[in-house]
């Protein structure tokens, strides 16, 4: 049966002439939004407020006498909400924060830039997702402890645990009327992150700068990303590769007691081949290992390199080291390098980055031992050296 609201309305200001409220039956508003409710059961309304009709979607701002009537249909829930209520503040997102970007000459020590600005150049800006570096393996963050991460690895940010990025995207690129130390970018506060900038300026080495914009710098306004730019030319550095006989054990790789070898000679190339001088012109070729077993290349210019070393003639050495199966050894030299890397057995000395093993032939097999087997075969190829000389013929071979 159909209620008439404005008869049900009437009904209640009867039963509450002094107060000047409606009284709506707790019972009558079975299962729609709670109100406050008076002594009695009843909900007081006063006259005035204004209400929203949830189950037929209209806003009924004011409920005064001559209103038309709210019907509904048998078993149909009415919501009824107070529209009354304070209207909470607005949330004001945090303002953006204007990065200024600020590329300076270096002054060649690689130390603290000359504040000498540069001021024609493109810049290209990528988000940064190599990781994070927080914690130590002392004191990891939760997500990467094994004890409190169950499903260690997942989560782990650092970059020697997670999943490497296929690519960094590009946030946005230009040249410098859009973007200097007078001309800011903007960064929202929704695109709060960890960036990257590369810079490339004529006559200058590729340059850049790592920054971020999160929630711990988004209340400073300004932000000035100052990156040190390289002119050329580019300092020269060195090449320096360690010889060692490989015998304790015979594993292609330097152990400790494995002694040191000398006059081994090196071959350095590039894509273009054999490279026969350095920068100043001085032959490279007669280069060869010193008594610590160490080559030295001075004044060589940034590159990859591809280097080879050779063993003195007859004496009946073989290399047992490669890279991929090949006899070269990738050398990326960067300008002003020594050749000295510190991870190497135990992450802190300093020693050559490459390094060259070589085992001896050599007969020692007691001919008289009832263990003693004959292996024989035929060798049908050889690979040359880069330098010209032929293995079997260093070695003392013949096919």
């Amino acid at each position: 049966m159909k209620v008439s609201f404005l008869v049900a309305v009437g009904l209640l200001l009867q039963l509450l002439p002094k107060s000047g409220a409606l009284a709506v039956s707790a019972s009558d508003l079975a299962g729609r939004t709670a109100l406050p409710l008076t002594v009695g059961g009843l909900l007081a309304v006063k006259p005035g407020d204004a209400f929203e009709d949830r189950a037929r979607s209209e806003n009924f701002s004011k409920v005064t006498k001559g209103d038309p009537p709210f019907e509904r249909s048998p078993g149909q829930t009415r919501q009824l909400k107070s529209t009354n209520a304070p209207t909470p503040a607005p949330t004001v997102p945090p303002p953006p924060t204007f990065v200024f970007l600020k590329p300076l000459f270096n002054n060649g020590s690689y130390s603290a830039p000359a504040e000498v600005d540069i001021t024609q150049f493109k810049w290209l800006l990528v988000e940064n997702n190599v990781g994070s570096y927080e914690g130590t393996l002392e004191n990891p963050p939760a997500e990467c402890d094994y004890d409190q991460n169950t499903d260690y690895p997942s989560g782990c940010d650092w970059p020697s645990i997670h999943s490497i990025k296929a690519h960094a995207p590009i946030y946005s690129s230009g040249d410098d009327t859009e973007w200097n130390k007078d001309v800011a970018l903007e960064f929202p506060f929704t695109d709060a992150g960890k960036y990257m900038v590369t810079i490339m300026a004529e006559g200058y080495r590729l340059c850049g700068a790592y920054f971020s914009v999160s929630d711990d710098n988004m209340d400073i306004v300004n932000i000035t990303v100052t990156a040190a730019c390289q002119p050329h030319p580019l300092p020269l550095g060195t090449i320096r590769m360690f010889v060692f006989e490989d015998s304790k054990p015979c594993n292609g790789q330097y152990d400790p007691g494995e002694r040191p070898l000398v006059d081994f000679g090196i071959g350095v190339n590039d894509i273009e081949g054999p490279i026969l001088e350095d920068y100043y012109g001085n032959s490279i070729m007669n280069i060869v290992s010193d008594e610590n077993g160490i080559i030295e290349v001075p004044n060589m210019w940034p590159n990859r390199y591809d280097l080879d070393v050779g063993p003195p003639p007859n004496e009946g050495w073989i290399k047992t080291n490669t890279l991929e199966g090949g006899h070269g050894w990738d050398y990326w030299l960067y300008e002003g390098w020594d050749g000295f890397d510190n991870e190497f057995i135990k992450g802190t000395e300093v020693f050559p980055m490459a390094v060259a093993g070589f085992i001896q032939v050599k007969n020692d097999v007691d001919q008289t031992s009832p263990d003693l087997i004959t292996v024989t075969g035929k060798i049908t190829a050889v690979s040359p050296w880069p330098n010209g000389l032929n293995f079997a013929e260093v070695n003392g071979i013949n096919p």
